[in-house]
């Protein structure tokens, strides 16, 4: 008697929780007041290579270009809040980030 009744109760208690953990997820609730889908955005993601990438994100109005590779993640350009990303040729983009790389080093 004793043992199922300690059984019930702890089925209740996880049931609860991961009652409260799906809705939390379904409904995107964070402690901060914007959903985390509101502070940073993937716009698009294109593989250069067995592990790297270029992901051009946005956060806070501006759009970064980011190098992803397995050890390290470098802001290849910025894009202003009026500079648009559709008329920039990435090529150009990407040869003035590493030719402004290579001058620092």
């Amino acid at each position: 008697m004793e043992f199922s009744r300690l059984a019930l109760g702890l089925a209740m208690v996880l049931i609860i929780f991961f009652a409260l953990a799906w809705a939390a997820k379904k409904f995107n609730v964070t402690g901060m007041g914007k959903s985390n889908t509101d502070l940073l955005k993937v716009i698009a993601a294109l593989p250069v290579g067995a592990r790297e990438r270029v992901v051009l994100l946005e956060a806070d109005g501006e759009r970064l270009l980011v190098g992803i590779t397995a050890n390290r993640i470098e802001t290849l350009h910025t894009f202003s809040a009026d500079q648009s990303v559709a008329n920039t040729d990435f090529a150009s983009v990407l040869e003035n980030s590493t030719d402004r790389k290579d001058a620092t080093r």
